[in-house]
């Protein structure tokens, strides 16, 4: 049996040696290939974008500039196609363009077997060449490593389920398996680049200072930002490069290995997920929609929810003081990497799987021949229309960057401004914050009341100064840009502005303010805290984590007890923007006046915190206590914040003014990332 395999990289020549000195993994298309080649004959063979890139073929070189090396690939496989009973291609980036070819170019009947790898069946363009096209008739199997992607292509896609096959990932347990390092208990680390969420493990470990974390932020492969490279990393998070044998080195030495990861539906993170398994490591994984066939949890790993940075912080502290724990997952861990998911394993999967599919193919020998007329139609076809075609895709990478996502009245969001506001950075918080920041700029013009820069400096300063967790939120959505930041700050001040623009106080209001809230304008104490949220409706569990901080237990043990979540650990750091307003002010102003040691429970509707403070600081608002008036210096802002008080929320005023603003969605299914805006029931301010 004769085999090509379309590989779409470069292959690693000349790695034996390393290969032999335990120092670099088998390739897996080496490892297929020196299955499919018994007695190192020359039945299998191998093509890749090397040979793409020094093909002389015109033909191959326009298509290479034209549509990338993807299709340049494929063509040279469909010229080859003839001289093999079996394809293989390593992806549906090449798959589809080799049974493009043959569907419109001829070779139905006297094609050979052909396999494919499906990575990703369930992005959109994946339904024209597969429900449209039906290119899945030039393809006698389709191995696809997520059951998503399985469901996706049987439901979705219509591919005949006898065409697809779930078969586990793979990673070379001869390198990956441990070495005999010594485990160091304060050291944890991650590694690769698809879909990672490393600011969510950062956010989650930053005040941690005790433990050292490193992050090997490099794929070969990955077209994913490196969202570590432009951030300030505290002293114990480290990011860089590693060779194979250092990242094998830095599993084994670590306590356990984290992968976060943002939503995805496909197999995203599973390369270090099995090399870490492989080495006998407890791995921590982000449960997402796609990461769901690898790890079983507390079996072989543990998972956490997408952007929980809580969860994160409760399980890797668990995890420190349980290695027990982690020793007994890593060894399951690895030996279900041996029976279940080894390179060795997956080449003999592929193997067998090409060789069923030419026998079934010899004997069935289906498929449609275009027959040479079609096939010359065709080209004459393609070569009037190639001129068109290449001008309308050029025509369409230009200008679909300036498809409008939005509009609000004559003003538009694009998906350009979408793709740039913080560096690629996508997502529902990107795009509601775009839109947002747009609606609130355009109400606070037209009403007159849009801040000077001179204000917005101000209001920036003043907001560090008395709530510096607030600026610290602003600052971290920001990601660093300092012109994001003053966007943000001039957004909250124009809605502040638009919330008082028809409030007025009379003096004896600003002065019964003055009297109520005059601590609130001090010089803020710096506290340190732990903060425990219970259930309302179980007060006796709010009882219970009360005498726990009493007995000074340790956070992740509180956090055991059931419906029990600590939200600010060794600082104060709750997740505000989660809480009511009104949760945030009454915890703001208790802390305040909380003496170090002392243990509070504060009750909302539907929650109780119960809050130890463990240290405090400089400053206080003393001072203003012997005051019965504001000093003329801060009368202005007194009379301002008297106004706010008085005024309709934010939440009211921003659901009006969208309201106001005539939005249309052009891609409906964005608009669900304000429907708490559209649903939202408004007053105007003089109702309140």
């Amino acid at each position: 049996m004769r085999t090509l395999l379309l590989i779409p990289s470069k292959l690693k020549t000349n790695i034996e040696a390393q290969i032999a000195d335990n120092t670099h993994p088998r390739m897996d298309y080496f490892a297929l290939q020196e299955k499919l080649n018994p007695q190192n004959s020359d039945s299998c063979v191998i093509i890749d974008y090397t040979e793409v890139e020094g093909s002389r073929h015109p033909v191959v070189g326009v298509l290479r500039k034209m549509f990338g090396n993807d299709f340049a690939l494929a063509y040279m496989g469909f010229r080859a196609a003839k001289q093999y009973d079996a394809v293989f291609t390593n992806g549906e980036n090449v798959g589809l363009p080799l049974a493009l070819l043959w569907k419109f170019l001829g070779g139905g009947a006297s094609r050979p077997a052909h396999v494919t790898i499906g990575h990703r069946l369930s992005t959109g363009k994946k339904r024209l060449f597969f429900r449209t096209l039906g290119l899945h008739a030039f393809m006698d199997a389709i191995l696809v490593y997520a059951r998503t992607q399985e469901t996706c292509g049987r439901e979705e896609l219509k591919i005949p389920a006898e065409k697809l096959r779930l078969i586990a990932f793979h990673a070379d347990t001869r390198f990956f398996a441990p070495q005999g390092n010594a485990v160091e208990p304060d050291q944890i680390c991650s590694a690769g680049l698809e879909w990672r969420d490393y600011p969510t493990l950062i956010r989650a470990v930053e005040q941690t200072d005790d433990l050292l974390v490193k992050l090997a932020a490099a794929s070969p492969w990955s077209k994913h930002q490196n969202e570590t490279e432009k951030r300030e990393l505290p002293a114990h998070i480290e990011a860089k490069r590693y060779s194979y044998a250092e990242l094998r080195e830095l599993y084994e030495q670590s306590a356990f290995v984290v992968v976060p990861l943002y939503e995805n539906d496909f197999q995203a993170g599973v390369t270090t997920i099995l090399e870490a398994m492989a080495v006998g490591k407890c791995v921590v994984v982000t449960r997402t929609e796609g990461q769901t066939d690898v790890v079983t949890e507390g079996e072989t790993g543990l998972y956490v929810p997408p952007g929980d940075t809580e969860a994160w912080r409760t399980v890797i502290a668990e995890l420190r003081h349980d290695p027990v724990r982690c020793e007994r997952i890593g060894l399951a861990a690895r030996e279900w990497v041996e029976q279940n998911a080894s390179l060795d394993r997956w080449a003999d999967t592929v193997t067998q799987t090409i060789q069923n599919t030419v026998s079934v193919r010899q004997k069935k020998n289906p498929g449609n021949s275009a027959g040479s007329w079609v096939k010359w139609a065709w080209a004459i076809v393609l070569l009037v229309l190639l001129p068109s075609i290449v001008g309308n895709y050029y025509l369409y990478r230009r200008f679909s960057s300036n498809r409008v996502v939005v509009r609000s009245g004559e003003k538009a969001v694009t998906y350009r401004q979408y793709r740039d506001a913080l560096e690629a950075k996508y997502g529902r918080e990107t795009l509601r914050r775009l839109v947002l920041t747009r609606i609130i700029a355009d109400a606070a013009v037209a009403a007159g009341v849009y801040p000077t820069g001179e204000e917005v400096t101000a209001y920036s300063r003043n907001l560090e100064r008395t709530t510096p967790y607030l600026y610290e939120v602003q600052r971290l959505k920001a990601e660093g840009s300092d012109t994001l930041l003053r966007q943000e700050m001039a957004s909250l001040l124009a809605l502040e502005n638009l919330r008082i623009r028809d409030v007025t106080v009379t003096d004896a209001e600003a002065r019964a303010w003055w009297k109520k809230y005059r601590e609130k304008l001090a010089l803020p104490v710096q506290v340190a805290t732990i903060m425990v949220t219970t259930p309302a409706r179980d007060p006796e569990r709010a009882t219970k984590v009360r005498a726990l901080l009493r007995e000074k237990i340790p956070p992740y043990i509180i956090a055991r007890e059931p419906e029990t979540r600590v939200i600010g650990v060794g600082g104060y750091e709750p997740d505000w923007e989660n809480m009511s307003p009104e949760a945030a002010i009454l915890l703001n102003e208790t802390i305040f006046r909380m003496q170090p040691g002392q243990i509070i429970s504060v009750r909302t509707p539907g929650t109780i915190y119960t809050v130890r403070l463990l240290s405090r600081g400089g400053g206080g608002a003393e001072q203003f206590r012997k005051l019965d008036t504001p000093p003329a210096a801060l009368r202005a802002r007194v009379t301002r914040l008297a106004r706010l008080a008085k005024a309709p929320p934010s939440e009211v005023v921003m659901a009006q003014i969208y309201k106001e603003a005539r939005v249309t969605w052009e891609i409906t299914p964005y608009s669900a990332y304000l429907n708490d805006l559209e649903t939202a029931v408004t007053a105007p301010p003089s109702e309140k």
